[in-house]
């Protein structure tokens, strides 16, 4: 009983792990495209600014 008990806990304890690890590198990724994007939208603005001028 409390060998079942431990071996559940371990594995709950493993699987919030990975999914904690999982919401990081996610909420990571998003962060990244999110970065990206704006860099781009940066240098896209300054590229036509230029050509304006």
């Amino acid at each position: 009983m409390y060998k079942k008990v431990l071996f559940f806990i371990r594995n709950a304890g493993l699987s919030c792990f990975i999914s904690f690890l999982w919401s990081v590198f996610m909420i990571k990724q998003l962060f990244v495209a999110l970065f990206s994007d704006f860099v781009r939208n940066r240098m896209l603005c300054i590229y036509y600014n230029k050509g304006k001028l």
